[in-house]
């Protein structure tokens, strides 16, 4: 989408759009590794305020949402 906007305004040469899809693609799962690293840390703060019973719960809904997510992620 942004490679689109980007070949849109500026009008890129395809050497171009290889060059910026590639480096588009290396940072994403930078991003993506980065995001999942805090998801988990909060996640863990946020059980270690939790009763047992909650955090019962709370598993639960981490779960749910994580299936969720995955979901929206699959193309």
């Amino acid at each position: 989408m942004f490679l689109k906007r980007l070949d849109h305004e500026l009008h890129l040469t395809e050497p171009q759009k290889t060059q910026i899809r590639s480096l588009l693609t290396s940072k994403r799962a930078k991003v993506t590794a980065y995001e999942d690293e805090i998801r988990k840390t909060t996640r863990a703060d946020i059980r270690g305020t939790l009763t047992p019973d909650q955090q019962t719960g709370f598993d639960a809904m981490v779960a749910r949402h994580d299936v969720e997510r995955r979901k929206r992620e699959t193309p």
